[in-house]
């Protein structure tokens, strides 16, 4: 049998070893955190030109992003064999290395580049052929109002006004917004039902986080947050989770520690 000693100096070689293995994962993460905002900063500042007003800005990385990612798309769009990195790090900078996921993947492009921008952006899937995410776009925030952008046409609309429209404006006049869209345009892409978050997703969990946030903000306001423009940086979000859980390893190492002290003076 193994003494009790022995079985301490076991777990607190282990406690150890996993604390070390968290810092180096959570190092990883950081630095591929960092590539890829200097990656979109880049992007950013090859866009956005001193002098543009905000809605210029907004058009601008939309027509880039567009120009940059299609031509990547007809190579790698949609491939089959994916691999752990894909599965498990899908974030921002493989998304614009190969725009996989079509209007998905634009969509995560565009919002990304138009954060490192300094605008508020948020995505949005639209119910087409009866399906949710049957097309993905995105909405930015300039001059205090939402913005339809569609990176997958390079598009946008213009309201009568000759103000940029919102999803908001588009859904309640179809009929005339329709006559905006390329000859190329599915015709399914209606504006009929469109949802900035999937709820649902991870069952009791979501639903519950929304249920806490209706009741402090409005269900209407809960409705219009986009929890995937949150973590568009993948790599950050891992940095923080795996930050957290190493807090709670060393938060555990600590206190048997101190217990085991206690222990022996008696």
């Amino acid at each position: 049998m193994i003494k009790s000693s022995q079985k301490n100096k076991i777990i607190g070689g282990a406690l150890l070893l996993l604390q070390g293995a968290l810092l180096a994962a959570i190092f990883f993460m950081l630095i591929n955190s960092r590539y890829e905002d200097r990656l979109y900063d880049t992007f950013v500042s090859k866009v956005v030109k001193p002098g543009m007003s905000q809605e210029e800005k907004a058009l601008s990385l939309l027509h880039a992003t567009h120009a940059l990612l299609m031509p990547r798309y007809e190579i790698w769009g949609e491939r089959l064999n994916l691999g752990v990195r894909e599965r498990l790090f899908l974030s921002a900078d493989s998304e614009l290395l190969e725009a996989r996921w079509r209007c998905a993947s634009l969509s995560h492009v565009l919002c990304r580049a138009l954060q490192r921008a300094g605008f508020t952006a948020r995505i949005a899937q639209m119910k087409s052929r009866n399906i949710w995410g049957g097309h993905v776009l995105l909405e930015a925030k300039i001059k205090d109002e939402w913005v339809a952008l569609d990176p997958l046409y390079d598009l946008y609309f213009v309201r009568s006004d000759r103000r940029l429209a919102s999803i908001n404006d588009i859904r309640q006049n179809w009929e005339y917004f329709k006559k905006q869209v390329p000859v190329d345009y599915d015709e399914s892409y209606k504006y009929e039902d469109i949802r900035y978050s999937n709820w649902g997703k991870i069952p009791v969990i979501m639903p519950l986080i929304k249920s806490v946030l209706s009741a402090f903000m409005g269900e209407e306001n809960a409705e219009r947050i986009s929890l995937r423009a949150a973590f568009l940086n993948l790599y950050k979000v891992y940095a923080v989770l795996l930050s957290i859980l190493y807090i709670f390893i060393l938060f555990l190492s600590v206190s048997r520690m101190a217990w085991g002290r206690r222990k022996d003076n008696g």
